[in-house]
């Protein structure tokens, strides 16, 4: 399959627009709006087929659409490990700059 989406976002509504089309048949197709299905009593807690299966290139496709959409991940990265690789790379030009064989000599 070659799945393709599109976002955007619609301010006035707060909230996005999701498009989605294949491109891998003949034809065009385009995605319909998602029917929500209440099951019956008996049915609850079974496991059902997820509504999509999207593989890796159309998951990261949506993604980046999101992302410029406006969408950013709820969980940061862990700011931790970022000033901990900072300092490391930071430690790695000291020692760089200031290493006698790299200094100028008069």
């Amino acid at each position: 399959m070659n799945m393709q989406f599109w976002v955007n976002r619609a301010w006035e509504w707060g909230q996005y627009n999701i498009w989605m089309k294949d491109t891998s048949g003949r034809r065009v197709a385009y995605a319909q709006p998602i029917t929500m299905y209440v099951p019956p009593p008996e049915e609850e807690g079974i496991t059902k087929s997820p509504f999509m299966v999207l593989d890796s290139d159309a998951a990261q496709n949506l993604l980046d659409q999101l992302y410029e959409a406006g969408v950013r991940p709820s969980h940061g990265v862990d700011k931790g490990d970022v000033i901990l690789a900072k300092d490391e790379h930071i430690k790695d030009l000291r020692t760089l700059v200031f290493s006698s064989d790299l200094r100028r000599t008069k």
